[in-house]
């Protein structure tokens, strides 16, 4: 799914004006004002030296067309004088900050978008959503309308049932014994204020889920050190009994798209699996170097975010 995307983030220019010493786009990683540079590109091709199970090789492409990007000024230009006639690559339609809740501070995170909505994780007051309208950006929900407030670090929507659903990696409450984690479907029949269809969905004392990822009829979850559970979802919404996936590793965030699965294992890296005729097939993995911390997949390829050590792209096919 490619979603009309009305939410877009301004990318800032940090340049070191304050002294004699300019930070170079070089120290950025920085050539031409995109990731070319930075990111790194795989293509997943056959390995005929391996047994014919649908393993292959992954291999690193560094090669890259330097005739074609044009040369930044230098940064010491950059802090001559007002960025006058620097546009970003994104400009900020609407910045609207959430007033919080009598007790809790916002705490909002994961973004999902669709059709004219956007809905936000906020941790302990559970989702925010923010919708187009003629008038602009407006925050149609603070926090659900709900007397048992269900806790949302990670979201995943499913279109078909107009469900969205939203879990976080402990328990739902802060006082709940023994700890349990759950997974909260919301009804979006008014997508601008969605309300909790079930608020355990599922709930277990022995999984506890980082990321949450639909695709298809599917929902795939990461499970920390349990790896992978998937739980098919029927044409209500309703979720199924939870099912190991095959992958027995420290998962942390799970994306696809089509036939494709991509995992990001705390052991790993960044793990490739092929999926058909209800099996899955591991088929490339990459290890990775920095903090594991958000995984996005598309028809062009897939993205990981690594922290410190900025973000990577990558080709599969």
């Amino acid at each position: 799914m490619r979603p009309n995307i009305f939410v877009a983030f301004c990318f800032l220019l940090l340049v070191n004006c304050s002294g004699s010493e300019a930070v170079s786009t070089d120290d950025l990683g920085m050539n031409d004002g995109s990731f070319s540079e930075v990111s790194s590109v795989i293509d997943v091709v056959e390995d005929t030296s391996k047994p014919a199970d649908g393993a292959v090789d992954v291999k690193s492409d560094t090669s890259s067309d330097e005739s074609s990007s044009p040369e930044l000024p230098p940064a010491e230009e950059l802090c001559s004088g007002p960025l006058e006639g620097v546009k970003p690559g994104l400009d900020p339609m609407t910045i609207i900050r959430h007033p919080g809740t009598p007790g809790n501070a916002p705490h909002l995170g994961e973004l999902v978008i669709w059709k004219d909505s956007a809905y936000v994780s906020n941790s302990f007051d559970g989702i925010t959503v923010l919708q187009r309208t003629e008038q602009g950006m407006v925050m149609t929900l603070e926090r659900p309308q709900s007397q048992v407030m269900p806790r949302c670090t990670t979201l995943a929507l499913h279109e078909p049932s107009l469900s969205l659903f939203c879990s976080a990696p402990d328990r739902l409450r802060a006082n709940e014994s023994p700890k349990m984690s759950h997974i909260t479907s919301f009804d979006l029949s008014d997508p601008g204020m969605p309300v909790p269809r079930e608020l355990s969905a599922h709930k277990s004392t022995e999984h506890y889920f980082r990321d949450l990822h639909v695709q298809g009829d599917t929902l795939y979850t990461a499970a920390f050190s349990d790896g992978v559970i998937t739980f098919s979802i029927d044409s209500e919404g309703g979720l199924g009994e939870p099912q190991e996936f095959g992958h027995h590793g420290h998962v942390v965030n799970v994306a696809g798209f089509e036939t494709n699965l991509a995992l990001l294992d705390s052991d790993r890296g960044l793990v490739l699996f092929e999926l058909g005729g209800g099996i899955s097939n591991e088929v490339a993995s990459m290890a990775l170097d920095g903090p594991l911390l958000d995984l996005n997949m598309g028809a062009d390829g897939l993205a990981v975010a690594l922290g410190s050590m900025g973000a990577q792209v990558y080709s599969y096919g």
